[in-house]
């Protein structure tokens, strides 16, 4: 089992979300679904994992495609830090 969660800047976690496997569908799904429930962040701290970053990047292009009020949105910074995200 793997845990994703989202956490806000005090250190609360807003969302979280267990899965059988870690790749990009289940960090997709996870995305979206906070995304949907908390809006639109200015940036995301993960660890190394490509499926996180991957999901993040489809996000960014694929909301922009579907809702052209969301153009100008800015997309979301990605930053890598193992010790950021715990």
């Amino acid at each position: 089992m793997y845990l994703y969660r989202a956490i806000d800047n005090n250190c609360n976690t807003v969302e979280f979300w267990f899965s059988e496997r870690r790749n990009p569908t289940a960090a997709k799904r996870f995305l979206a679904k906070a995304l949907k429930r908390h809006g639109w962040p200015e940036r995301i701290v993960i660890d190394g994992s490509p499926t996180n970053h991957e999901a993040i990047l489809s996000c960014n292009s694929v909301d922009r495609l579907r809702n052209r009020s969301r153009r100008d949105l800015k997309p979301i910074r990605i930053r890598q830090s193992r010790y950021l995200n715990s």
